[in-house]
């Protein structure tokens, strides 16, 4: 160690310093780092980002339980701020996009920048739609 030491000519504070910077990678976690942070319970869904499980696995199993830990591993909800661009976003790429509630089937459109929504019936909604909103559209019928 001392003859190592002398042939590179490094100080006791650089070299753990050097030390600190070899295993720090180790001891970081992605999701956390790269991924937006520790979420709330509320603010994630119960789905694993596994890119960033496999990448914490490689770096020692530390970063995986962080990550597990700060709840940053999670996929995050969508935010209604999220979903209200996504169908402004579809509607300006000429998109349909349809809203399901308890009193109906509504159809998004886009007047002067906001979203407005025109109830429709079933009838309306083109075929391939209404085979993927079928269970909510069968929840609707069932409370009706």
């Amino acid at each position: 160690m001392g003859m190592t030491r002398k042939l590179l000519n490094i100080n006791r504070t650089t070299g753990f310093m050097l030390l600190l910077i070899g295993i720090m990678p180790f001891l970081t976690s992605c999701a956390y780092l790269f991924g937006g942070g520790a979420k709330k319970e509320y603010e994630r869904t119960a789905n694993i980002r596994w890119g960033y499980f496999i990448l914490d696995i490689l770096g020692g199993g530390i970063p995986l339980i962080i990550d597990f830990a700060t709840g940053a591993i999670y996929e995050p909800k969508i935010q209604r701020s999220d979903a209200k661009k996504e169908v402004i976003n579809a509607l300006n790429s000429n998109v349909p996009a349809y809203l399901v509630k308890e009193d109906g089937i509504y159809k998004a459109y886009l007047k002067d920048g906001e979203v407005g929504y025109t109830k429709i019936s079933e009838d309306e909604l083109p075929l391939s739609v209404r085979k993927s909103l079928k269970a909510e559209i069968e929840k609707i019928k069932n409370k009706s």
